[in-house]
């Protein structure tokens, strides 16, 4: 069964399958946590069988490395050690999708720089990398992230200045600093600012404030 079929149940969710269209799948909290409505998705690429997708909206207020960031424990920034990574695809899965909807999820491999002797790990839900954010969305103001009024409410770092005071820091794959050190530092998670640009440093970890958009394949 495919997501389509989900469709077919609730005339009132309609999905445009092209690349930067947009559907609905799976539940989240938008206002409040009493509020739950369908997830919006935009489309990445797509293909015979597959969608990738991002989530439209910046969906909640998630720590790279937890709520208390685990300075100086550069193994716990890795993706793979991640929070993150821990939340999206616990927490945030089964939360969000039942389980029709997760029959329909690809599990993708994802393999940074600063994956463990280039170990190949499964995620259900992920993030995109800074090259992915550049190729997919490639002018920075297509990468302003809105934060649902949710993600608001549990502390989204928004901007300061008229033209991104609507707008949020959401969370990309770790960039590592090649220092010609071994190991190299990997405490350096990367995010797309209020402006829309991306940007990686150490002070990244400490931050709670930043949003997630997760990132899905799916069946067609």
């Amino acid at each position: 069964m495919g997501i389509f079929d989900f469709f077919k149940k609730d005339n009132s969710v309609h999905g445009n399958c092209k690349v930067g269209g947009s559907l609905f799948f799976g539940k989240y909290y938008f206002e409040n946590e009493k509020d739950i409505r369908p997830i919006e998705w935009v489309v990445l690429e797509s293909n015979r069988t597959e969608l990738l997708l991002i989530s439209k909206y910046c969906l909640d207020t998630v720590g790279y490395c937890g709520p208390s960031p685990e300075w100086g424990n550069a193994s716990a920034c890795i993706w793979e050690n991640s929070y993150l990574r821990n939340w999206l695809n616990n927490d945030f899965y089964n939360r969000a999708f039942n389980k029709e909807e997760k029959q329909s999820i690809i599990e993708t491999t994802i393999i940074t720089d600063s994956s463990s002797d280039k170990m190949l790990h499964k995620n259900s839900i992920f993030i995109l990398s800074e090259k992915q954010a550049i190729t997919y969305f490639g002018e920075s103001t297509a990468r302003k992230g809105i934060p649902t009024p949710y993600a608001v409410s549990k502390g989204a770092r928004l901007g300061w200045t008229d033209d991104t005071k609507e707008y949020t820091s959401w969370w990309l794959l770790p960039y590592v600093e090649l220092t010609g050190g071994s190991p190299a530092r990997m405490d350096y998670p990367c995010a797309v600012f209020q402006m829309g640009d991306t940007q990686y440093h150490g002070r990244n970890i400490g931050h709670t404030d930043f949003t997630v958009r997760p990132v899905i394949r799916i069946k067609k």
